[in-house]
């Protein structure tokens, strides 16, 4: 398992998810999809290019996000911050 797919792993497994995908593409730019279900609601995300959509839509806000981090690490982020809501 690569380590993109292990991170993001082993959130779901602190959290209890169990339903869950994670694909990684290295050789379309990195590209990172990952869909979950949590407390009924599915969420999907798209890390494309450094932009990251949830459901359909473009997370605006991502410029709050450290402009050094990897792409994994603010979907990590940002996947954290819906699981402790």
């Amino acid at each position: 398992m690569n380590n993109i797919k292990q991170r993001l792993t082993i959130i779901f497994q602190e959290y209890g998810i169990s339903n869950y995908e994670i694909e990684y593409y290295p050789k379309i730019f990195g590209n990172i999809v990952c869909s979950f279900e949590y407390k009924g609601q599915k969420y999907n995300f798209i890390n494309d290019r450094g932009e990251i959509i949830l459901n359909h839509k473009c997370i605006d806000d991502i410029k709050n996000y450290n402009s050094k981090m990897l792409p994994i690490d603010v979907l990590e982020k940002m996947i954290i911050e819906i699981l402790e809501k």
